[in-house]
């Protein structure tokens, strides 16, 4: 089996030469063993809940949902779910850290995730879904994130105050 490649390989390159550059080949290479015995398809598509059903092939053995979009990922997850695939869904991980905390688990045993949360709740209401779709989530407690870092651009702007939709500068 190949090592997976570096993190840096898996960036897309600004060299538009580099053999990463489209970020494809790089999906590609992390998926493929070297073997035969099975097919990585790359799209370039957006999925949406009205296109679901013309992406994702009948025939795959796993479906892979790593998408940010909660709507795309809803229905992703439930139109395979309902079509008998079996679905593997990666939660939220924003401002967790320690990589001992990662856990793979049924979706009704997910704890301290607010994105398994909201999923498993849309999961009910929608598609009647209670179980049966593996997740892999992080059950440590998200730090509280970073302050915002000027930025050379608004160093020298005046403060921007935000009410309610209102944007005033000053």
């Amino acid at each position: 089996r190949r090592p997976w490649p570096s993190r840096a390989a898996t960036r897309k390159c600004r060299s538009p030469t580099h053999p990463w550059a489209n970020g494809e080949t790089s999906v590609k290479q992390q998926f493929e063993i070297g073997d035969d015995t099975h097919e990585v398809t790359v799209l370039r598509s957006f999925l949406t809940r009205e296109n679901v059903n013309e992406l994702v092939p009948g025939d795959c053995d796993y479906v892979i949902d790593c998408i940010d979009s909660l709507a795309c990922k809803e229905a992703l997850v439930a139109e395979s779910h309902k079509r008998g695939l079996k679905v593997a869904s990666s939660m939220g991980a924003g401002n967790r850290v320690d990589p001992t905390r990662v856990k793979v688990a049924d979706i009704s045993k997910t704890i301290m995730c607010p994105l398994a949360r909201t999923m498993r709740q849309r999961l009910h209401r929608h598609h009647n879904i209670y179980k049966g779709i593996l997740t892999v989530f992080s059950d440590e407690s998200p730090r509280p994130p970073l302050p915002p870092q000027p930025t050379q651009t608004t160093a020298n702007r005046s403060p921007k105050l935000f009410t309610a939709n209102l944007l005033v500068r000053v």
